[in-house]
């Protein structure tokens, strides 16, 4: 298709300015959208990331809930589905081949996948590691929940129904007020920046949890890509003001959110 040949020279755009033959690729993030697309949700830009990923920001809406501060970031660093993280369980954080993980799967009550590709073990952003998320994770088992998001209820059998009702909120309190940017948006972004990285396709599905029948890797085997992983969320930033907060906090900072679970 014209977009997956427009990604393949992007990525050659983008080879060019590493190596001092161009100085931008003029090709970044450029997509042609035809019929029902038109309607699609669209990815965040550098600006909305900035405006979004804001800890300062985040902090203040997560008083009382802590999943306003950690889905965002998560949402960005994993492109995972709203609903995959909201029912993430504190044993869903894991080390595997010494690289701590996610893994996004159906084992406890109350985890659904939509399908079979979306059970995947996923690599932590190395900023979210800083920002604090295993203390948080240990925080949250030592109180006996199994959930991360123990507040987080059911509704008509969705997790996300409340945290995709106060995003966008949020967004629109932000500034960000076209209705084809959504939580949602934080997927479709990864995957761009991602190809617009060069990664390759296979693996981008991995991450993402779509299906690629051509990929022979084991889910959770030897087998699994977690080093090339690791290599392609190097291209994710999590925006440019929590790239430098998280600079300005170092590896001591351990962020520790109120587990409290009183509404607004």
């Amino acid at each position: 298709t014209v977009n997956n040949r427009l990604r393949k020279l992007s990525a050659f755009m983008n080879w060019c300015k590493t190596n001092g033959y161009v100085a931008d690729n003029p090709l970044l993030g450029l997509k042609v959208m035809t019929g029902p697309a038109k309607e699609a949700r669209l990815s965040f830009d550098r600006q909305d990331l900035t405006i979004l990923l804001d800890l300062a920001e985040l902090k203040a809406e997560a008083r009382k809930h802590p999943w306003r501060y950690w889905l965002p970031l998560l949402g960005r660093a994993t492109g995972a589905r709203l609903e995959e993280l909201c029912q993430l369980g504190v044993d869903d954080f894991i080390e595997q081949q010494g690289i701590q993980c996610i893994r996004i799967d159906d084992n406890s009550e109350g985890q659904n996948l939509k399908n079979a590709s979306s059970r995947r073990l996923l690599p932590i952003h190395p900023t979210l590691i800083e920002l604090g998320l295993l203390g948080h994770v240990e925080s949250v088992r030592g109180t006996g929940a199994d959930r991360l998001f123990p507040e987080l209820e059911p509704v008509r059998g969705k997790l996300g129904h409340a945290p995709s009702k106060w995003f966008g909120r949020y967004k629109k309190k932000r500034g960000i007020t076209d209705p084809r940017k959504t939580f949602h948006s934080f997927r479709h972004t990864l995957i761009d920046d991602l190809r617009d990285s060069g990664v390759q396709d296979s693996l981008i599905k991995r991450i993402a949890g779509h299906e690629d029948g051509a990929v022979p890797f084991s889910i959770y085997g030897s087998r699994s890509p977690l080093k090339a992983m690791v290599d392609a969320l190097r291209h994710i930033e999590l925006g440019s003001q929590a790239q430098a907060q998280v600079a300005e906090l170092g590896h001591t900072n351990q962020t520790s959110m109120d587990t409290e679970t009183n509404d607004d």
